[in-house]
């Protein structure tokens, strides 16, 4: 009908979140033909030891995406989060490449 509709699931990352859809609807080509995108996001400690929101995205219609390990690595070499956050969420350094 061409109205946008939102909704919460919850689910542990973008992937997990269409995996969830997937099973509820019982089949996937209803889900490619409806989803435009989804948001992930999650509240953990920032480095001051307050609250902060962080997210992560994939957008069907624009081929644009933010993984879950680009925000954390984003938000940790910006001294937002503190290693120990970073290492709990999940966080993981790429290689210096020489």
């Amino acid at each position: 009908t061409g109205h946008r509709v939102f909704a919460t699931i919850h689910a542990r990352g973008v992937k997990e979140t269409r995996t969830r859809l997937t099973e509820l609807l019982g089949e996937t080509t209803s889900l490619n033909h409806a989803l435009q995108g989804v948001i992930y996001q999650r509240l953990m400690p920032n480095a001051e030891g307050d609250v902060q929101g962080a997210m992560a995205y994939a957008f069907v219609d624009a081929q644009q995406s933010c993984t879950w390990q680009q925000t954390l690595t984003q938000i940790y070499e910006k001294g937002w989060i503190s290693n120990d956050t970073f290492q709990k969420e999940g966080g993981q350094i790429a290689p210096q490449s020489s």
